[in-house]
Order: C-alpha cells, then sequence, then structure tokens
C-alpha cells in the first residue's frame, strides 16, 4: 500500500494510513504518481536521469529512449526493464 502526502506532521501520516486501510478508500491516479516522482527526480541533483549505453540514450524524465538519432518507442513495462538493466550494466540481474 502506498500513501502520497504533502503533510509532515505524524499524525496526520497515521490518519492517511488509516483512512488508506478502510474498503471504501479511492486509489490515486496513476498520473499523480507519475507526475510526483518526475518532480522528485528534478529536485535531486544527483539523481541519473539520462542513462547512456553505447549508442543507446535513456531520459528517466521524459519516459523516452533513443538509438543515435533514432526514437524508439517502448511499452511502459519494456522502459521499466530497459532502466533497470541499464541501471544494473554489468551485473547479472534475477528476473
Amino acid at each position: 500500500m502506498l500513501v502520497l502526502t504533502a503533510r509532515q506532521e505524524v499524525d496526520t501520516r497515521v490518519r492517511c494510513w488509516t483512512w488508506a486501510r478502510r474498503p471504501d478508500a479511492e486509489a490515486f491516479s496513476l498520473h499523480e504518481l507519475r507526475a510526483r516522482c518526475r518532480a522528485l527526480l528534478r529536485r535531486k541533483r544527483e539523481a541519473r536521469l539520462q542513462l547512456r549505453a553505447g549508442d543507446l540514450e535513456l531520459d528517466r524524465l521524459d519516459h523516452s529512449a533513443r538509438r543515435g538519432t533514432q526514437a524508439i518507442m517502448l511499452t511502459n513495462k519494456e522502459f521499466s526493464l530497459l532502466e533497470h538493466l541499464m541501471l544494473n550494466r554489468g551485473q547479472c540481474v534475477s528476473r
């Protein structure tokens, strides 16, 4: 379970967890989660926003890939898999 909140008070966060466990709790938008993750990546200076392997380039902020000058269309799952492989370049990865 994931709770998104801008509040920093512990009591507020605990109330959010309690509320989120109710059966009538509404799910948040995946678009909102994606936007929040992008905002966090923009703020974090040491985050690698572009990954490169040879002439293959992955832009984690724009969620795009290109080889040389040619754009590559990827599904979300394909993008995530490629990102994981590029982040773990040179290492064995499990399924």
